[in-house]
């Protein structure tokens, strides 16, 4: 049987759990009361049009019936649906009153993607170093609505909340930063833009919610792509730097309909040999999951990301059948990665300065690989074979 070593929580956590002592209003998931809790917070009521109830519902009802949440779980959850919630009606209010952000014109972007632990955070941290790119960073994207105050100090204080936000994510799973860095000023995945439709595999990700993600396998995500865009225009209007830069590997679901909300992109597929991720992946959704849930079953965990990565894999080869894909190999990039950067940079017609690489090349030296710790696992720890996994994903 697989065992589940990542089951570690400050003592204070575990001390809360034990007592419970939450109150239901204080943890409600119900769908309607945190509609009216979000806008008597924001004094606002427009979450702009229904797309997004179907996916939220069910959300919340997943979370309620399947996630088998500790008490400060629940607490996490609601907060976080909150917050998406509150974000929502200030972009929507936002989006009423200004036109320009309407207009805005997201030119060309370039979307990574490809399987997890295949480099993809590593190619985008670094490209995030020039300063003639535009990525959307953690804390524009956790809290993209201005706050009261002068420009130049409110992005700071957005930056700082953020900050103190993300550092309960070490609270309740202190592995975590040895397996993905996180940051206020670092980039944020798509996955974070397309939670405020509810329409992400993040939730997923992190709690145990497979009604809901069943659901989301079934859409063909035109609805969360057209969302996506939204949230870019509002971020360029904040400020306009240059090429859109985007990764989330579980875009391999969802390409066919980012192709067509954004006809100029150009997409980037990281590749590494599946055995070399499978453990890493299942590691990964086993210690985000063990923060909010004591009911984690490592084996069933590490088998469903499994076959869903390899379907989002198949799925992703289809598409690249018929589209223009480039590709980048993990040891390559690792191996050098300025050279895989500058080969890159090449085959996309961008201009890479000596300016830029020596910000990537000073990057790298300050975030060494391992810099918060080994991430340890293995393909035995999560009940996983070379053979299970090449059957999976097939040739």
């Amino acid at each position: 049987m697989a065992r589940n070593r990542y089951r570690h929580r400050p003592f204070y956590i575990r001390l809360a759990n034990r007592a419970g002592v939450l109150l239901p209003w204080q943890t409600s998931l119900d769908p309607e009361q945190l509609q009216l809790t979000a806008a008597r917070r924001t004094g606002l009521t427009d979450f702009g049009g229904a797309s997004w109830r179907d996916g939220f519902e069910r959300l919340c009802s997943s979370l309620e019936d399947e996630a088998q949440l500790t008490p400060t779980g629940r607490l996490a959850a609601r907060n976080h649906l909150l917050q998406l919630l509150a974000n929502r009606l200030q972009l929507q209010a936002e989006r009423q009153r200004n036109s320009y952000l309407r207009g805005q014109n997201i030119d060309a972007p370039v979307l990574i993607t490809g399987l997890p632990r295949s480099g993809s955070t590593l190619l985008h941290e670094l490209m995030a170093q020039d300063p003639a790119i535009r990525v959307p960073f953690t804390w524009e994207v956790m809290l993209p609505c201005r706050l009261p105050g002068q420009p130049e100090r409110e992005m700071q204080r957005r930056i700082d909340r953020t900050d103190r936000m993300l550092r309960w994510v070490d609270r309740l799973a202190p592995q975590f930063k040895s397996v993905h860095a996180i940051g206020a000023r670092l980039p944020q995945e798509c996955i974070a833009i397309t939670a405020h439709q509810f329409a992400s595999v993040e939730f997923h990700t992190t709690f145990n919610v497979p009604g809901y993600q069943s659901w989301l396998d079934q859409q063909d995500g035109m609805a969360a792509a057209q969302y996506h865009r939204q949230f870019l225009q509002h971020l360029q209007a904040a400020n306009d730097r240059g090429r859109w830069i985007l990764k989330a590997p579980a875009h391999l679901y969802t390409l066919p309909a980012l192709a067509r909300v954004y006809p100029g992109a150009r997409f980037v597929y990281t590749r590494r040999d599946p055995e070399q991720v499978a453990a890493s992946i299942a590691s990964h959704g086993v210690i985000l999951r063990n923060a909010f849930s004591d009911a984690v079953d490592a084996a069933a965990v590490a088998g469903f990301w499994m076959r869903w990565w390899a379907e989002g894999w198949r799925r992703g080869e289809s598409f690249r059948q018929h589209n223009a894909v480039l590709l980048i190999d993990y040891e390559t990039l690792v191996a050098d990665p300025l050279a895989a950067v500058g080969s890159l940079y090449e085959q996309l017609g961008l201009p890479l300065t000596a300016d830029s690489e020596n910000r990537m090349r000073q990057y790298l030296a300050a975030n060494p690989q391992g810099k918060f710790g080994r991430h340890r696992y293995s393909l035995q720890q999560f009940g996983l074979d070379p053979a299970t996994i090449r059957d999976s994903f097939g040739a």
